[in-house]
């Protein structure tokens, strides 16, 4: 059964308000992104410390070993951060955030592709 989003989340109305901008940041950047974690489960939380964030992992970079691939990753994550500022943002899965086969596994087994919010 896929994830649901909790519709009543700041953190998911956040991304809904800003999801054209995000999905023009990931263009430009050239990456497919998912939203994971306990945004994508519907289990973020203000009451704990710190606060849930939010996560997206990278399912896809193009040209993830060209030179400009750190350029695009750092762009993309200040775009994002920005966007949904005042929440804290972590994007994995890029050439600058790798993530082992194992970990990338347990966070798509609970993701929601970014464009299927749209």
């Amino acid at each position: 059964m896929p994830p649901e989003p909790n519709s009543s989340s700041p953190r998911y109305q956040a991304i809904l308000q800003n999801l054209p901008e995000l999905l023009g940041a990931a263009k430009r950047a050239g990456v497919e992104l998912v939203l994971c974690g306990s945004v994508a489960r519907g289990t973020d939380t203000d009451d704990k410390t710190p606060p849930s964030d939010i996560d997206f992992l990278c399912v896809s970079f193009l040209d993830g070993d060209a030179v400009d691939a750190r350029r695009r990753t750092l762009d993309l994550e200040k775009s994002f951060r920005d966007a949904l500022a005042p929440f804290r943002v972590d994007i994995i899965g890029t050439p600058i955030m790798f993530v082992d086969a194992p970990y990338r596994a347990r966070m798509l087994r609970d993701s929601v592709p970014l464009e299927d919010l749209a």
